[in-house]
């Protein structure tokens, strides 16, 4: 089974590399912008021709930058124009986020190998660079994922930089072939109250912390709402170290988040081989502006795509249930429905049927029945013999 797979690791850089790196992501950003540009202003010739007439009219400080820049932003142009209907923003430096692409012709030889406790890695620069050659290396914090396995290959590397960290996100084709080791079936609703509840009675919330970085964040905030000058062409050394701050908080959230939502993905898979996940909509759902703040802190998206791949690479089933079955209202045992005005409210936590008697949580007994409308799918699709 060819998996591809995405591994992003912290680089140890020095401080040239950390200004070379700065100037390749203005590159990148005034690459697309020279690029979109254009193409609203003539839309009839095609991208590749402008791309060449961009590159003819370099300036001297690009050659310093590496000549794929351009042509990979094209590509991500022609790709992004294509998918939102010949629509594409312009980006913007204050984005906290830069990146630029390389795939892996671009390597330097001798890349991950190992100096020391750390492993080295470098790209092609700039013809007119003015970096020493060994000074171009980078050091990974990491092994990248799989490294050393059969069929093990990098396709490309992606560098980042976010906020005051710089980071490699490695492209990795993998012929992976596993097998999960747990034997069990569950369904999982996922919920507000809590994130996913599964139909054995297992419940996985969000860590407390994230509450204390949320005030924390809202602190910043309204640090840099004070120290915000309006029309200034540039804002005080407090509001910049305030943003600084904010920026951190938020990433520090993230990775907590990110940490939880995989050790609980992993764990799942690795005692099934059968998972129902109910589809929910979340951008329906957060029209309501009750519930669009937890909804939104909740990742569900990410939470079945992660379940989705982690299925894939211990050969474990993973299939969504629809909706509309409405797994809140239906009773797990005897398949009463709540209809009309009877329906369940968002505060009746405990579901009690008035035909079977069956007392149990709401969000257990919806985890049961999406179990069960997937087996019922699954069983439906199969051929009779």
């Amino acid at each position: 089974m060819t998996l591809i797979i995405r591994h992003k690791i912290e680089l140890i850089l020095n401080n040239s590399m950390k200004r070379y790196f700065d100037q390749c992501f203005g590159y990148s950003r005034y690459s697309w912008n020279q690029l979109l540009d254009r193409h609203n202003n003539d839309k009839t010739t095609s991208l590749n021709t402008q791309l060449k007439q961009f590159k003819a009219d370099r300036k001297k400080w690009e050659y310093a930058m590496p000549s794929y820049i351009p042509t990979y932003e094209m590509q991500n142009l022609k790709s992004t124009l294509r998918r939102k209907a010949h629509k594409a923003n312009f980006k913007s430096k204050k984005n906290p986020k830069q990146s630029f692409y390389a795939d892996s012709s671009r390597f330097l030889k001798g890349s991950f190998s190992m100096i020391g406790k750390h492993m080295k890695f470098g790209i092609v620069l700039g013809k007119k660079c003015r970096i020493r050659k060994q000074d171009r290396w980078m050091k990974l914090t990491e092994i990248p994922a799989f490294f050393g396995e059969d069929d093990f290959h990098i396709l490309s590397v992606t560098i980042l930089k976010e906020i005051d960290r710089y980071y490699a996100s490695f492209c990795i084709q993998i012929d992976y072939r596993s097998k999960t080791t747990g034997t069990g079936e569950v369904g999982i609703d996922p919920g507000v109250h809590t994130v996913m509840t599964l139909s054995d009675g297992t419940k996985y919330e969000l860590p407390k912390t994230l509450k204390k970085l949320d005030q924390k964040a809202k602190y910043y905030q309204k640090r840099m709402s004070k120290k915000y000058i309006r029309n200034a062409k540039a804002q005080s050394q407090r509001y910049l170290k305030a943003k600084i701050k904010h920026q951190r908080t938020l990433r520090h959230k993230n990775r907590i988040k990110m940490d939880f939502m995989h050790k609980a993905t992993t764990e799942i898979v690795k005692h099934n081989n059968y998972i129902a996940w109910e589809d929910c909509k979340s951008t329906r759902l957060m029209k309501n502006h009750k519930l669009a703040r937890s909804i939104g802190e909740s990742c569900w998206f990410t939470l079945k795509t992660l379940l989705a791949q982690k299925c894939q690479m211990h050969g474990a089933t993973f299939d969504l249930v629809n909706p509309i079955n409405a797994a809140t209202q239906t009773c797990s045992e005897c398949g009463h429905r709540f209809e009309g005005d009877g329906k369940l409210n968002l505060s009746d936590r405990t579901y009690i049927c008035p035909e079977c008697g069956l007392t149990l949580d709401r969000d257990v007994n919806a985890a049961r029945n999406i179990l069960k409308f997937s087996k019922r799918k699954l069983a439906g699709a199969q051929p009779s013999e």
